[in-house]
């Protein structure tokens, strides 16, 4: 017996390891893959998706997931046990046995009706959750307006009231829940006396002796335990398949990903985004793309190699050995927020552009013109779609951007850092380099007032800076990343006309002077028609 106890206590432990392990695991994958997912979701596939709803999931349904993976051990050990325990009481008290066998396991329909339930209430919950913790991170987001117009009550009563909500249908969960404990508990002493009462009524000369009476509550005692820990199991496993269900509702939501395969360039970085001929078809699904992007920042050199609708191999490098003779942009397709067809779509049609290195193309257009969505389209949020459907049949469709891409948004992205971190952006530092890109963008005055330089931290989304500053930042830090394509969405719209004009003639190349961009495709996105006449295109 000290053996086996011995032999009962390493098992367990050891049980309980592996489980904490494959737990660990799962959750951190399921995490991984929804932030990794998140980054290559379509405009199409964000549509209607919250903060509050991704904070859910990483948050409350990854733990659900986690919780499983402790008792999933449950789903084989608890029917093997009933089976066994069982068997030993047919032995001991006969058929009489099956009456109390059967009493038990009556309550396997009662408790998966209370499962359906508790897996209904949980949609509504998760729901209001959803709700409470987008509310919430708008509020903090947000604080400074907040603050400002004194709204912290009427904050805090919409959130008490989505608690109030979730509280109201938690409470119904764990009823249900105490429903399922309930009968685990009471029904190895219901089974045990109706079969101790059909083992003294069958035949006359069947009597409950101690050894008979003590083993038989021994065996129902023993039977308890695997029924109530698959009680517990059961409404585990419901919470976790309705975790399962809203990861699997979060991963159909369309992305990028299988769009084209990328490869590591010679200078040995890892080429991020390469968009490729889709020669008269759409974007084929089984493409594969690594993309690397937030807000604005650059993207590493590599080469792609994929097969076109034709099934022929098509390669185009990037980086230092993008041919100059050839277009690094070059595009005559069309785009598509929302689904091609619909009422609330926008389409882009017929895109035809190309921009070969050290020219610089102006795109000018009224509000809602689409210029956004064509930049959208350039750095890979928006895949191009079939002429065909919008009823059109151009057969030279193509869609290529080559080379090493850096991007700069219409709201400048900051991260929480300092100065300099936000302009490398993980390049490695090169004074030389670093100090001319600060002229270029007429930053380094700015950085003298700074209290420690372009050591200062800077608040989160930029706080302690002013527009045309984040603006001259982002400004920088695509160009100190040397780009063979640089795609700026309107970055001189924050920017009075006198740094406007100083910034356009450094990093550009008017009047036969070098800029910074003077080895770069540009594709800017601008109102300032001031500066047309000494663009390209």
């Amino acid at each position: 017996i000290f053996c086996v106890s011995i032999m009962e206590g390493i098992g367990n432990e050891r049980q309980k390891f592996l489980s904490f392990q494959t737990g660990i695991t799962l959750r951190s994958a399921v995490v991984s893959a929804a932030h990794g997912h998140v980054l290559s979701m379509t405009p199409r596939g964000r549509a209607g998706l919250t903060s509050g709803e991704i904070q859910n999931l990483v948050a409350v349904d990854a733990q659900k997931l986690f919780e499983l993976a402790q008792e999933g051990h449950y789903s084989w050990s608890c029917p093997l046990a009933m089976i066994i325990v069982s068997f030993l009481l047919l032995k001991e008290l006969g058929i009489s046995a099956l009456v109390g066998i059967v009493t038990m396991f009556l309550i396997v329909p009662f408790v998966q009706w209370v499962v359906r339930k508790m897996m209904h209430i949980r949609k509504l919950r998760v729901n209001c959750s959803d709700a409470r913790v987008e509310s919430t991170s708008a509020m903090l987001q947000g604080i400074r307006f907040t603050k400002l117009n004194r709204y912290e009550e009427k904050f805090i009563d919409r959130v008490m009231s989505m608690r109030m909500k979730e509280m109201k249908l938690l409470r119904k969960e764990l009823f249900y829940l105490s429903l399922t404990i309930f009968a685990t508990v009471v029904s190895p002493v219901v089974a045990s006396g109706f079969t101790f009462m059909t083992f003294a009524l069958m035949e006359e000369g069947n009597v409950l002796t101690p050894s008979t009476t003590f083993t038989s509550l021994f065996l129902f005692a023993a039977l308890r335990f695997p029924i109530n820990y698959a009680g517990k199991f059961m409404g585990k496993a419901a919470q976790g398949f309705q975790a399962c269900h809203r990861f699997s509702l979060f991963f159909d939501r369309d992305s990028l990903g299988g769009w084209c395969e990328s490869h590591d360039g010679d200078d040995g970085r890892r080429g991020k985004i390469d968009f490729v001929d889709t020669v008269n078809t759409s974007v084929p699904s089984t493409m594969g793309t690594q993309r690397s992007m937030a807000g604005n920042g650059n993207v590493g050199g590599g080469s792609a190699m994929i097969k076109d609708a034709r099934g022929e191999e098509a390669a185009f490098s990037s980086g230092n050995n993008v041919n100059n003779r050839s277009p690094l942009i070059d595009v005559n397709a069309s785009f598509c927020v929302g689904t091609p067809g619909s009422s609330s779509s926008f389409t882009l049609s017929n895109t035809t552009m190309a921009v070969h290195r050290s020219q610089i193309m102006c795109v000018v257009g009224p509000v809602a013109s689409g210029k956004s969505t064509l930049v959208q389209g350039l750095i890979g949020e928006l895949l191009p779609i079939n002429d065909n459907d919008n009823n059109n049949n151009h057969p030279d469709s193509k869609f290529k951007v080559s080379g090493r891409m850096s991007y700069a948004a219409q709201i400048p992205f900051i991260l929480n850092a300092t100065v300099r971190d936000n302009i490398l952006f993980g390049e490695p530092y090169d004074e030389h380099h670093y100090n001319t890109v600060l002229e270029a963008c007429c930053l380094a005055s700015d950085i003298e007032t700074f209290h420690y330089g372009d050591l200062t931290e800077i608040g989160e989304r930029g706080v302690t800076l002013s527009g045309g500053q984040k603006q001259r930042l982002s400004l920088a830090r695509v160009a100190y990343s040397r780009p063979d394509v640089a795609i700026l969405d309107d970055p001189l719209s924050a920017l009075d006309a006198g740094t406007g004009k100083k910034v356009f003639e450094r990093l550009f190349k008017p009047s036969g002077t070098q800029g910074l961009f003077a080895n770069t495709a540009v594709v800017l996105v601008t109102h300032a028609s001031q500066f047309l006449n000494q663009v390209d295109s």
